[in-house]
């Protein structure tokens, strides 16, 4: 948080629970949906890049996906991601004007149907880091913080 803040922008932290065991319905992509958009509207935030590791994909990737908020939403970083696997391609070949960072460590075995979908991101860029596993930015977090500015840089 601190570097960003030191880069110019304003951080805001989240923490959503959801143990990600329950498939997640229509009806409840449309709640977590709505809630990012009641975060991002409660603290007047613009330009919205969201920042989303591991099972925060539970809240993120219904927000991103919602044909409600694409207005709202600048760019998105998965970090390790983790989606149910009842989301399909065409969910994400449709956002065609969204960029994104894909970032997950190179020893990471639960990324695999995660990162196919993303990458059907028509915008998307994947990163590997190296000698890093499922918490990647920990394992190698210079590398991280590199890639994540020169993705932040684009905007």
């Amino acid at each position: 948080m601190a570097k960003l803040e030191n880069w110019g922008y304003r951080a805001v932290a989240v923490n959503l629970h959801d143990n990600g065991t329950e498939a997640c319905t229509n009806h409840l992509r449309e709640e977590k949906s709505t809630v990012m958009h009641l975060l991002v509207k409660t603290l007047k935030l613009v330009k919205v890049i969201v920042i989303s590791p591991s099972l925060s994909g539970t809240f993120s990737i219904p927000y991103i996906t919602s044909d409600l908020y694409t207005d709202e939403i600048a760019g998105y970083v998965a970090v390790a991601p983790v989606i149910h696997s009842d989301y399909k391609e065409e969910s994400f070949k449709k956002l065609s004007k969204l960029k994104a960072l894909i970032v997950y460590g190179a020893n990471d075995l639960s990324a695999g149907s995660s990162i196919h979908l993303l990458k059907q991101m028509p915008l998307s860029h994947q990163v590997v880091l190296a000698d890093a596993g499922h918490v990647c930015y920990v394992d190698q977090p210079g590398k991280w913080h590199e890639e994540l500015k020169k993705f932040l840089d684009t905007f």
